[in-house]
């Protein structure tokens, strides 16, 4: 299974590596720039992990900056890439700027990507610690559930 992330948050990034490093099955590309991002992405992948705010920037409310924001990322990935080019990967938004992932997921759903905006924190760490164990099973016998469960969890 991949994965890429787009983060820039340190304590996010280690703890996605915590995550994602329980399974030998993952190969996890993190970028935390649209700089890198853009540089280093090579598709297919299974799961996109994006975030908006980066480089210590964060904007609110009606800001629509997108210069250095995941949003450029996302304008630049829907203008070179087809979600089928992509093997219709799950893409989630995981910023805590709601203004700016609903930007985000909007461009991504006009362009026929299964996307979600889950603001990280505890939703997106169990959402997260369910991949190791459905790469583990995609590679093995045992049949696979379908996709990541993105519904919210029950409490």
């Amino acid at each position: 299974m991949k994965v890429f992330v787009l983060e820039d948050d340190i304590n996010r990034i280690m703890l996605m590596f915590e995550v994602f490093s329980k399974s030998p099955f993952i190969q996890l590309q993190i970028c935390t720039s649209v700089k890198e991002a853009k540089a280093k992405f090579t598709p297919p992948y299974d799961l996109i992990l994006l975030d908006h705010d980066l480089a210590d920037e964060h904007y609110g409310g009606d800001v629509d900056k997108t210069e250095g924001t995941g949003q450029e990322f996302v304008k630049w990935m829907v203008d070179n890439y087809y979600p089928s080019s992509l093997d219709n990967p799950t893409v989630i938004v995981h910023s805590m700027n709601f203004d700016g992932a609903k930007r985000m997921l909007d461009l991504l759903r006009q362009n026929e990507y299964d996307a979600y905006h889950i603001p990280f924190g505890m939703n997106v760490l169990q959402l997260l610690g369910q991949v190791p164990q459905v790469a583990g099973n995609a590679l093995t016998s045992e049949p696979v559930g379908g996709k990541i469960d993105t519904s919210k969890p029950t409490t």
